[in-house]
């Protein structure tokens, strides 16, 4: 229980940000996905069915926020931290490039899908132009924000989530 009020701490703070403060810090059009940053960082260190739920609501949330079709971000986001569950028995503290490695193929993944849904369907097949302009851009700012948030991330896990649940051990006989 406390774990998930925790993870939904999270979510709504990346939320807020970015929906209301990183537009204004936008490079080229391109805003960082804080979203698939805590959706990694859930899957990762905490495992496969937090990283899902995790991943459900950041995609709901984003699904309400903006303009598309309810569910679809859901989904994507749902498998997202899911397969990032599964490197959960490699999580060691402090450390930053397999998750960052995590984000950016999470990231690519997810631009990919939201390529192949959003405008390949409807006949825009300038692939090299939405790799140059968007996929890449957006992986490098996501990749690059998620090195400051991941560390953030990690030390929540460590010092809220995990103390607890030492002392929740301690008490019990």
């Amino acid at each position: 229980m406390f774990t998930a009020f925790i993870i939904a701490i999270e979510i709504l703070a990346a939320l807020l940000l970015q929906t209301a403060v990183f537009p204004y810090l936008e490079i080229a059009g391109i805003a960082p996905d804080l979203m698939m940053i805590v959706t990694v960082a859930a899957g990762y260190q905490k495992g496969r069915l937090p990283g899902m739920f995790t991943g459900l609501a950041c995609g709901l949330l984003l699904d309400v926020t903006s303009s598309g079709v309810l569910g679809v971000y859901a989904l994507f986001f749902l498998f997202i931290g899911y397969l990032n569950g599964l490197a959960k028995e490699y999580y060691v503290v402090n450390d930053t490039f397999l998750p960052l490695l995590l984000l950016a193929i999470s990231e690519l993944a997810f631009s990919a899908l939201v390529y192949v849904f959003e405008f390949l369907i409807r006949g825009k097949l300038n692939v090299l132009f939405y790799l140059r302009r968007i996929m890449f851009p957006r992986v490098l700012y996501t990749v690059v924000a998620g090195i400051v948030l991941y560390k953030i991330l990690d030390l929540i896990y460590r010092y809220l989530i995990v103390r607890h649940q030492e002392k929740q051990q301690a008490q019990q006989p």
